[in-house]
């Protein structure tokens, strides 16, 4: 099985390690490979007095409340008392922040006049995302490719029953193991995650698209662990800057993405409605001097979707997805790429993994497609059907989007159905309405792929 993506900065962990003997026969000693059972505490941002579990009983606040180095528990320590020791530790630090969304599940009230996002009346339309970094102050016992202990954290979400207080989706910029969502009986997220190697790694950047990444990385790959947990959907459809807000999905609860991309955009792109995520990095690596020859940046991209949400993205069991119905797409304007993955079904979702992306500032999609011969027709409700429509919303879907309104376009409408008469990828969009948490309408799309050979 392929690496799992992750995102977010890690840091070289300062802590020394014995050096084996050496025979007469050696020129130079060779250090032993560290070891996790060298690392004995963790401390960080997130678990200031301010913040951390222990003294926020009033759980106002969401904090990280354990770590774990390959399965061992690391005791917590603040700051000032590791303020003389060089190694044995780790930090782990954070942000929070909040953006407006909504749930068909939930019905605030009286939360319009409350304009402070730290008033919990407010709350109620709010979602939330922290980013985390994983800071190892060793440089003998930083990450590298012998050294990768799988690193395990307990976050806790902040106080609340509302939609927007719970954790339950998961970015990752390295391989991910396991991933836990909170639940009205569980308050803590948990998520088992490795390293993963890094082209000048920045991290999360809401402005991903207007960002202008270098012709080659400033500085070498590095091996870090970072992560990102929010409370709203994995895609969205909604413009987050300007205040429309975004959906949460009860079926996208325990879904992650993985990628060791340089940086990475918010849930995707906001101007389609696929599952999807934009990245960017440098088009080469990094060049020690002018003489090395140019090496491609390329990374690789994993999303798993637990069993609902495939079923509502793609109106698809696990079991049935695969290459031939679903494509992955590296996109830059209107010029997508299809990129050979793997598709693996499990008892709880679908795995997709992904290799070989290049940059600069790409859309990675995945989306719903269907295969037909040359001159073959097909009905409206095909189109429709593929969509993954929730049963109850079906009868308000429409297609809104046709490229056969001429003819000249390779496909053209008759008695009732598609006439596809060029090979090639048509691509449709779907509209249907939903209501919110304040009963609403919304208008949700979905796009489907046409393949004709």
């Amino acid at each position: 099985m392929r690496r799992f993506l992750l995102v977010f900065v890690l840091m070289p962990v300062l802590i020394g390690f014995p050096t084996p003997q050496v025979s007469a026969n050696d020129s130079s000693e060779t250090p032993a490979p560290p070891s996790a059972d060298e690392i004995m505490y963790w401390t960080g941002g997130m678990a200031s007095t301010d913040s951390d579990c222990a003294f926020n009983p009033n759980k106002d606040r969401l904090c990280v409340d354990e770590v774990y180095i390959d399965g061992r528990k690391l005791e917590y320590k603040t700051a000032d008392s590791l303020r003389n020791q060089s190694s044995g530790y780790i930090q782990v630090h954070g942000y929070s922040s909040y953006f407006y969304c909504w749930s068909p599940t939930w019905r605030p009230s009286n939360v319009s006049k409350y304009n402070d996002p730290e008033d919990p009346r407010h709350r109620a339309e709010l979602c939330s995302y922290s980013q985390f970094t994983v800071y190892f102050p060793s440089e003998g016992s930083k990450p590298s490719e012998t050294f990768q202990p799988k690193l395990t954290i307990k976050v806790r979400k902040m106080m609340g029953t509302f939609p927007g207080t719970h954790l339950g989706f998961l970015h990752s910029s390295g391989p991910v193991h396991d991933f836990v969502p909170t639940s009205e009986t569980n308050e803590h997220a948990t998520l088992t995650i490795s390293p993963g190697l890094v082209v000048d790694g920045g991290g999360f950047n809401l402005s991903l698209q207007d960002t202008q990444q270098p012709e080659f990385a400033q500085s070498p790959s590095r091996w870090q662990y970072g992560f990102f947990l929010a409370s709203g959907k994995v895609t969205g459809t909604y413009d987050l800057l300007w205040g429309t807000g975004f959906e949460i999905l009860p079926e996208s609860f325990g879904a992650w993405q993985a990628t060791n991309a340089s940086s990475w955009g918010f849930f995707g792109d906001y101007r389609t409605p696929d599952y999807a995520i934009r990245v960017a990095g440098p088009h080469f690596k990094y060049k020690v001097n002018p003489s090395d020859p140019d090496e491609l940046n390329t990374a690789w991209f994993t999303a798993y979707m637990p069993r609902a949400l495939v079923q509502r993205q793609f109106g698809l069991t696990p079991e049935q997805a695969n290459e031939s119905n679903i494509e992955v797409t590296r996109s830059v304007g209107k010029n997508p790429t299809q990129l050979p993955s793997t598709f693996t079904a499990t008892t709880s979702g679908l795995l997709i993994e992904t290799e070989g992306i290049t940059f600069s500032a790409p859309v990675v999609s995945i989306k719903r497609k269907i295969n037909i011969k040359r001159n073959k027709r097909m009905a409206p409700s095909s189109i429709i059907n593929a969509a993954g429509i929730p049963g109850n919303q079906r009868a308000s879907a429409r297609i809104i989007v046709n490229p056969c309104r001429s003819s000249r376009k390779g496909c053209f409408f008759a008695n009732s159905r598609f006439v596809f008469t060029k090979k090639g990828a048509y691509r449709f969009t779907v509209s249907y309405k939903s209501r919110d948490g304040r009963k609403k309408s919304i208008v949700n799309r979905s796009r489907v792929t046409v393949r004709v050979s």
